[in-house]
């Protein structure tokens, strides 16, 4: 949850970066002013009694420093204080967000286990039954039940690495990247045919660390996904440059847009709200930064800034 709390400053950090000798001579300031009053009251008004000349004293202080302290010390220090608080519900907001959304993944995998793997193995089975029962005989009719359970057999194992490059593309940890990128590309433009992805990789001439892979990776898994489903786009260019000390990602869609405000700030909206929102925390949680520029009709761009550590450190 560390996204939540990236701008949120210190307390005490806000004044103690403005320039100390400013301060100083403000300060300064005030009390020579409030002294210049108070004496200028004394000699005005020598009658007055010892409880008037504290009176008197007590209300120039006030007018003259309280102002100053609430400008320099206590004004900031409430400003801290509420914006801790609103990263708090966004904090609670988000990890609501996140429990419902775990549990909707884990609903939705086991939906399509039972639904996809149930129905191949109760195939399996009736096959491998009815080779059973054939007659030791009937040589030809069995080659054709073994051709039948071989094929269920490749197709089942064909859904089991769907499932898998789903959860987390094997290739990711052996290949990098940006081959991982290109095949995911590839399988997003064929199930959607009418939709122009460009994909180019510039600078990339090694791997980089698995962290900063896999967060790359879910923000343009999660950025198409939103694209196919909502923003009803013909031309997404995907472009990942590597420029030390960070690598650059940034998905650029013609789309119908959206006011992304409410859904940075927010995340109420349940369209786009959880991806951004779960986009910003995975860039945060390495230290990286995170933006999107959208409005209606214009198309989005969401780009992603990852810090990229050298060899021994870690991110």
């Amino acid at each position: 949850m560390r996204g939540a709390f990236s701008k949120i400053t210190p307390f005490g950090k806000k004044r103690c970066s403005r320039a100390p000798v400013i301060l100083f001579f403000l300060l300064a300031a005030a009390i020579f002013t409030a002294n210049f009053f108070i004496t200028y009251i004394h000699d005005y008004m020598p009658n007055l009694t010892l409880w008037q000349h504290a009176l008197a004293d007590s209300v120039v202080l006030s007018i003259i420093l309280l102002p100053c302290i609430y400008i320099f010390w206590f004004g900031p220090l409430w400003r801290e204080v509420q914006e801790r608080k609103k990263a708090e519900e966004s904090i609670t907001r988000l990890s609501r967000k996140l429990i419902t959304a775990a549990e909707e993944e884990r609903k939705k995998l086991a939906l399509d286990l039972h639904d996809e793997c149930s129905q191949h193995l109760t195939e399996l089975q009736f096959g491998i039954e009815s080779l059973l029962l054939l007659p030791p005989h009937q040589i030809e009719e069995k080659q054709i039940k073994l051709a039948g359970i071989q094929e269920l057999l490749q197709q089942f194992g064909d859904q089991i690495r769907n499932f898998s490059s789903g959860l987390r593309p094997d290739m990711l940890d052996d290949l990098g990247i940006v081959p991982t990128l290109q095949w995911y590309v590839s399988e997003v433009a064929l199930n959607a045919p009418d939709v122009r992805i460009d994909f180019e990789a510039i600078g990339l001439q090694k791997r980089l660390p698995s962290s900063v892979e896999l967060v790359l990776y879910r923000v343009c898994q999660e950025s198409l996904t939103n694209i196919m489903k909502h923003a009803h786009a013909d031309q997404v260019k995907i472009l990942l440059t590597y420029s030390h000390p960070k690598v650059i990602l940034s998905v650029k869609d013609n789309g119908i847009g959206f006011n992304p405000a409410p859904h940075d700030h927010q995340g109420e909206d349940g369209k786009h709200g959880l991806g951004l929102l779960g986009m910003r925390e995975r860039v945060s949680s390495i230290g990286g930064q995170w933006s999107v520029n959208s409005s209606r009709n214009r198309g989005t761009v969401i780009r992603v800034e990852l810090p990229v550590p050298h060899e021994g450190e870690t991110v």
